[in-house]
Parts: structure tokens; sequence; C-alpha cells
């Protein structure tokens, strides 16, 4: 049976359904699991095989992408794999973020790339160049020492800073040129278009 986990393993407050952590891989594997959150996953170092819905697809340094809740993954074949797991809510974190939803690089990379990842065999996930990941990782720690140190108001905190750092990847997905991320993209703008024109003819 494959082991599932919930908020009230990962978030240190029950009522607050959030929590972030490094993972580095002593062994060459991790085995699948599935859990109750969604997980936005940043490899800093490292290479492996992410492990999904039954599929093998590889990542490296870099990569950013999206684990929805349910998903049953892991990672194989690791070789100095060190990964940043954000653990959140969406309908607590991301609703509320104004324009956000505007981004078509926030609908590619938190909703459609998992929907599609079968389709594109993980082509189109996230990929950040090093100077770009390191701009992520400063995002992330303003976060993370939010988390730790727990000053009055760190819970609004948290959520001003997800939604940075979820714009900020947002934006660099919509700039993304593979032509897996452009197919997904060019899907938001078309049903983008019937949304705001569907009283005309499409």
């Amino acid at each position: 049976m494959v082991p599932r986990l919930s908020y009230g393993e990962r978030c240190r407050y029950p009522d607050f359904r959030f929590h972030i952590q490094y993972s580095v891989f002593p062994e060459r594997e991790c085995p699948v699991h599935t859990h109750d959150f969604a997980e936005l996953v940043v490899v800093c170092h490292g290479r492996g095989m992410h492990v999904i819905d039954n599929q093998r697809y590889p990542v490296v340094a870099g990569d950013v992408f999206v684990v929805r809740p349910g998903d049953v993954h892991g990672y194989s074949d690791i070789e100095g794999m060190a990964i940043c797991n954000v653990v959140f809510d969406p309908e607590v974190f991301l609703k509320s973020n104004w324009d956000l939803c505007d981004l078509p690089g926030y609908h590619a990379l938190f909703h459609l790339e998992p929907l599609y990842r079968h389709v594109h065999e993980f082509k189109s996930k996230l990929h950040l160049s090093e100077e770009k990941l390191h701009y992520a990782y400063q995002l992330i720690a303003r976060i993370e020492e939010e988390y730790i140190r727990r000053a009055p108001g760190f819970q609004a905190m948290i959520a001003c800073h997800l939604g940075l750092l979820a714009g900020y990847l947002s934006r660099q997905y919509t700039e993304q040129e593979t032509p897996a991320s452009r197919e997904l993209l060019n899907l938001f703008r078309v049903r983008n278009h019937i949304e705001e024109n569907y009283r005309e003819p499409i």
C-alpha cells in the first residue's frame, strides 16, 4: 500500500496548512508516496528520476514543478540531488493573489503542466537558469526565515512571500520557449479568449 502523508504530518501548525523543507537524499531512491497537499518542488542540486503515476522522468538542478494532491510520486536513480519542498493548500494560498491568474505561466505551471505531464513526458516543466534559480533561492529563504522565526504576523508574511515566489515562477514560465511549454501557454490563451468572448462567434 502506498503511504499517504497529510497536512498534520508535515505542517507545524494545525490551522496553517503550509510547510517548507529541504530534502537531501542519502540513498539513491525515495519510495513512492502520496499526500493530501500540493507540493511545489525546486530541484536545487544534482539529478535523478521523478517517478510519478507509474512514469519516470529525468529532473536536474533548476527544474521546478508542482505535485498535485493525490499524485503518487517518488524519486529514483538519485545522484547528489537536493530539493526544496513547499507544501501548501492551493485553495488558501493561490486563490487571492489578485491578477496572478492573468499570467499564462501561472496556469501553465500550477494547473496545466500537471494535467498534461503524461502527454509531454515532463518536457513542459519549468527550468531555471543558474542565475534565476539563485533569485528563487532568495525568495524561498525569506519564506523559510518567517516559518522558523514565527514572529508576530509570520503567517501573513509567508502568504505574501509565497505570492512573490509564485508570481516570479509564473513569469519565468511565461518566457519559456520550449515547444511543450509554448503549447500549454497557447492552450491557456485559447481558453481565456473563449471565456472572455463566449457570447460571440469563436
